[in-house]
């Protein structure tokens, strides 16, 4: 299990005790076993095999999940992007097409750091995969969409957390923010330049 306090995120599949065979059969593991919750779903909680955990989940709910959208089509507090940063992020690949069937859709290179892997299932753009990174930590981390990325760094500092990295520039215009909370769970912001900033970017 990753030390300290984390998010987690629940990962839609079809059938998931087929999917904990699927995870344990490409090298992961089973921290919960598949369990039911009534009116919730059944969820198991698993780990890559370089132990990134996350849960797997069928929701009793037949309606999709409003929790994650792709940037473009996002309003301020969803789940827009999630990344990986693994020892060997070539063998994590490996595993998450195995288990899950993603693949590779790109990639932009890093110099040093190698390549940070744009990953995708189907049409969606999940997120990327990437190498370990001068005060980053091993694991999942997962960015929220925010309407103004000054003004939540402004709210972060005023509830108790603090700015490990940023705010910088990513394709596109907008610009993410690598956060701490109180207890130390890291996360990501992602969202467009304040007033100052929009009036210094060319973009």
């Amino acid at each position: 299990m990753t030390a300290g306090p984390v998010w987690l995120s629940y990962l839609a599949v079809a059938d998931v005790d087929a999917a904990v065979d699927a995870i344990e059969r490409a090298g992961g593991a089973t921290h919960m076993p598949a369990m039911t919750i009534d009116g919730v779903g059944r969820m198991a909680l698993v780990a890559d095999p370089q132990g990134a955990t996350l849960y797997v989940m069928r929701g009793e709910s037949a309606e999709d999940s409003l929790a994650f959208r792709q940037a473009e089509e996002a309003t301020p507090g969803h789940a827009v992007w999630n990344e990986l940063s693994a020892r060997d992020p070539e063998a994590a690949l490996d595993f998450y097409a195995a288990a899950f069937g993603w693949r590779q859709d790109g990639a932009m290179p890093m110099g040093e750091l190698g390549d940070y892997r744009f990953v995708s299932c189907g049409t969606t753009r999940l997120g990327a995969i990437m190498g370990e990174v001068p005060n980053g930590r091993i694991g999942w981390q997962y960015y929220f969409m925010v309407a103004d990325i000054d003004a939540a760094q402004q709210r972060l500092a005023s509830a108790g957390g603090k700015t490990i990295q940023g705010p910088d520039q990513i394709p596109g215009g907008s610009f993410a923010l690598v956060c701490e909370d109180p207890h130390g769970a890291r996360f990501g912001l992602v969202g467009s330049g304040g007033a100052s900033r929009r009036k210094e970017d060319p973009i």
